[in-house]
C-alpha cells in the first residue's frame, strides 16, 4: 500500500479522477472561490487533525471497476496506515507509520498553509469557516500520464454534526467537508490523439480534537485513444473508504 496521510491531505484526494459520490457534492459549485477567514463559527485547525499528541489507525478499503461504471460489486482490497501527529505552537508535522515525515502545515490567522515533505507549499485551506463556506479550490497539472491533464478542485463545509457514529464508536461535534473535482487533458501527434476526462467527489468527516474519523471518495475517469483514425475508450472508477479504527494520544 502506498504511504498517505489523512486529514488535511484527504481534502485533495479527489483531484485524481472519478464521477459521482456521496455527500453533498451536487451542491458545490467548482468555480467558487475561497474567502479567508480570520474569524468564523469553526476554527478548522481544532478538527482536521488531533489537538495533542497523537496517532491515528485507519482502516482503508478500495473498490475498483475497470468498466467505467460506479458498480463496485467485487470484495475490496483491504489494508490500514496510521498517521503520527506532532502537535506544536506554529503547526502540525504528520508522520507516517515509519516515521517519515509525511505533511507539514503552518497555522496563520486566516489560513492553513500545507507544505510538502520537503517544505515545500503545496495549498493554502481557510482556516476558519461556517456551514456552506469554502475551504479550499486549488488548480493542478499531472504530467505524468498519457497526457497531461489540469485538475480543478474545491471543498468546501457541508454540514455540522453533533454526533456521528463510526464503527462502534460515537464522536461529538463532527464537521463534513465535501469536494468536487473535474480534469481534463489531450496530447496529439500525427497519427495518435489521447483525450483524458475525469470527475471526483470526496466526503469526509472530522471530529473535534481527534482528526479524520471517515472518508469516502469515488473517481472516474475516461481516456479515449485515436490512433489511425480507430477510436478506443476505456474507463475505470475507484471508491476508497477510509475509517478511523484507532485513536491514541502521546
Amino acid at each position: 500500500m502506498t504511504v498517505k496521510t489523512a486529514g488535511l491531505s484527504l481534502l485533495v484526494s479527489a483531484l485524481f479522477i472519478g464521477c459521482g459520490g456521496s455527500g453533498n457534492d451536487n451542491k458545490t459549485d467548482l468555480d467558487a472561490t475561497v474567502a479567508f477567514k480570520s474569524a468564523g463559527t469553526y476554527d478548522l485547525k481544532e478538527y482536521l487533525t488531533p489537538s495533542v499528541n497523537s496517532i491515528n489507525i485507519y482502516d482503508e478499503q478500495t473498490f475498483t471497476n475497470k468498466d467505467g461504471k460506479k458498480r463496485f460489486n467485487d470484495d475490496p482490497e483491504k489494508s490500514t496506515y496510521t498517521e503520527k501527529y506532532d502537535i506544536n505552537a506554529s503547526g502540525v508535522t504528520v508522520y507516517d507509520g515509519q516515521d517519515n515525515v509525511e505533511e507539514r502545515y503552518i497555522i496563520r490567522q486566516d489560513r492553513i498553509l500545507s507544505l510538502d515533505e520537503n517544505g515545500d507549499p503545496q495549498r493554502e485551506i481557510s482556516r476558519y469557516a461556517d456551514v456552506g463556506d469554502y475551504v479550499l479550490s486549488t488548480t493542478v497539472t499531472d504530467s505524468d500520464g498519457p497526457a497531461p491533464v489540469t485538475h480543478k478542485m474545491v471543498c468546501r463545509v457541508t454540514n455540522h454534526l453533533s454526533d456521528k457514529m463510526v464503527g462502534n464508536v460515537t464522536y461529538n461535534d463532527v464537521l463534513e467537508v465535501s469536494c468536487i473535482g473535474k480534469g481534463a487533458g489531450k496530447s496529439e501527434g500525427s497519427n495518435l490523439s489521447i483525450v483524458i476526462e475525469d470527475e471526483s467527489t470526496n466526503t469526509n468527516f472530522f471530529a473535534k480534537d481527534i482528526g479524520m474519523i471517515s472518508s469516502e471518495s469515488i473517481s472516474c475517469d475516461q481516456v479515449e485513444t485515436v490512433l489511425n483514425g480507430e477510436s478506443t475508450k476505456q474507463g475505470t472508477c475507484t471508491k476508497e473508504v477510509d475509517t478511523l479504527i484507532g485513536h491514541n494520544t502521546l
